[in-house]
């Protein structure tokens, strides 16, 4: 993680929907300075349809993360 800027240091079960998680990898790992922890997918049925859905997970200094 960057030390240079001030950053996030606690957030508890914070998630957000993004419809381009390549975009927002590329800021809150690049830009941002949080590392990626982890991602994986999952297919569910929703609304009559199976869909898939990805999940990125940033570190926080507290241990937490940012979830999109």
């Amino acid at each position: 993680m960057k030390n240079n800027a001030k950053l996030p240091s606690r957030l508890h079960h914070t998630a957000y929907v993004s419809s381009n998680l390549e975009r927002t990898r590329a800021f809150y790992e690049d830009i941002i300075g949080l590392p990626l922890l982890a991602t994986w997918c999952e297919a569910d049925e929703l609304f009559g349809a199976v869909r898939v859905h990805a999940h990125c997970f940033f570190g926080l200094p507290d241990g937490g993360a940012l979830a999109f």
